[in-house]
Parts: C-alpha cells; sequence; structure tokens
C-alpha cells in the first residue's frame, strides 16, 4: 500500500536526521531473508564462471549464508575480532577478499550491525572504514539493520550505514550502492508470523529500480505484515 512505503520513508529521514528518503526506492517485501534473496536475484549470475561471491561476516546468523548459497553465490568468510567487540578489521576485509580472487568473483560485502548472535554494534569509524573499503574496491554494500531498535548497552548507539553514508560526502555518498534492511519479525516486536520487511535501495540505477518495480510487484508482503511493519516503525504518539 503506497502510505505504508511513505510510511516508511518517513521512518527512515527521521532517523537519519532528515537524509531523504523517496519512497520510491523502498520496498515492502515478505522480510529480510525474502528481500535478501529478491537483491540476490539481480546481483548474482548463476552460469557465470567463476561464480558471484559475497564477503560474509564470521559469527553471523546460519540463515544469512544459506541464502547465499540457495542462490548460487559463494560465501566468503571474514573474521570478526572477538578480542574488540567483534569489530571487522580492513586487514581481514582485505584478505578475505584476495583469498576470494581466482575462486569467485566477489560483488558484495554482507553486514550485520547491531550484529547478530554477536550483538556487537559498529562505531561510526568502523563503519567509514567499512564504506571507504567497498567504494575502492567496487563492491556492493548489503547492511542488514534488522535489530536496530534492540541495542542494550552503556555508550552503545545504532547508526545507520545509509547516514554514515550520506554525512561521508562526495565520493561516497554519490557512488558507494547501498541496500540495507529491516523486518518486523527481527526488530523488537519479534511478529515472525505476519511477515514484514522492507529493503531501501541507495545509489542504485534508475533501470536497476525500474526492474524491481517490475520483480517484486506480484511478490508484496500481505497486508496484516505491511501493518505490523507500519505499526512498529510509526506507532501512535502521545496526543
Amino acid at each position: 500500500m503506497p502510505q505504508f512505503r511513505h510510511n516508511i520513508s518517513k521512518f527512515i529521514s527521521h532517523r537519519d536526521g532528515g537524509v531523504p528518503s523517496p519512497p520510491g526506492n523502498v520496498y515492502i517485501t515478505f522480510g529480510s531473508n525474502y528481500a535478501i534473496r529478491l537483491l540476490l536475484n539481480v546481483l548474482v549470475d548463476g552460469d557465470r564462471s567463476p561464480p558471484t561471491g559475497v564477503l560474509t561476516p564470521v559469527p553471523s546468523r546460519d540463515a544469512g549464508n544459506a541464502n547465499f548459497e540457495a542462490m548460487g553465490a559463494t560465501t566468503v568468510p571474514y573474521f570478526l575480532d572477538g578480542r574488540q567487540g567483534w569489530r571487522p578489521h580492513l586487514e581481514e576485509l582485505h584478505r578475505a577478499l584476495q583469498s576470494a580472487r581466482g575462486v569467485c568473483n566477489p560483488v558484495a560485502l554482507y553486514v550485520i550491525n547491531p550484529g547478530e548472535p554477536t550483538g556487537h554494534v559498529q562505531s561510526r569509524e568502523s563503519m567509514e572504514e567499512i564504506i571507504r573499503f567497498v567504494y575502492e574496491e567496487k563492491l556492493f554494500l548489503l547492511a542488514d539493520e534488522v535489530h536496530q531498535e534492540l541495542v542494550i548497552g552503556e555508550g552503545c548507539r545504532f547508526i545507520s550505514y545509509k547516514k554514515v553514508l550520506a554525512e561521508m560526502g562526495s565520493p561516497f555518498s554519490d557512488m558507494v550502492e547501498l541496500v540495507s534492511f529491516h523486518s518486523a519479525s527481527k526488530g523488537f516486536m519479534g511478529e515472525g508470523g505476519l511477515n514484514g520487511g522492507y529493503f531501501e535501495l541507495v545509489n542504485m540505477d534508475p533501470l536497476v529500480v525500474e526492474k524491481f518495480d517490475k520483480l517484486i510487484a506480484p511478490l508484496v508482503s500481505p497486508i496484516l505484515g505491511q501493518l505490523a511493519l507500519d505499526v512498529m516503525l510509526c506507532p501512535p504518539q502521545p496526543v
């Protein structure tokens, strides 16, 4: 329903301190796992040799890796540093990328923030490093942000990758292709049975956006799922 897309757009812009969020770049889906599969339909060429690769964190939730493999992608693990709050290090990202070349064609980096199962929340400095990395290596950035309301701990504060990207300015804010995911089933509502989620495209070619319009048109979330998502993101406010 168009009103739900507009409400999600308002939520994103408010969350990110006024960074614009065009409703046409927001897509409502059955949930985050389904959204990832839709993205992989565009990113993964099943007939390509070598196969398409996606850099994925370790540890991470098994469902994410299962989605990549089910869609024909090769998962390329990069290891988070448990001794430093599960922070992803640039040296490890470069190691993983170099190890993948020749085995597969790495096209995307998958990040989970806040992390699952680690629960870590990335700092702005860490996120800026990752954005510079994907810019330099020409990788697509997949930001799984489904736990953004579940941040617990002194000094922890969730910041979206879109907000950091916008505030870094050109050339990063103009060139880095980003998609971010959120879901009512993984958010604080835990409404797994209603199947409501969304993803937002940033810096995508308009022709690719048109393809998404056609791809997702017959596959939108049921009305109950859209309602659950709307209530989570835009709850009733005090009068």
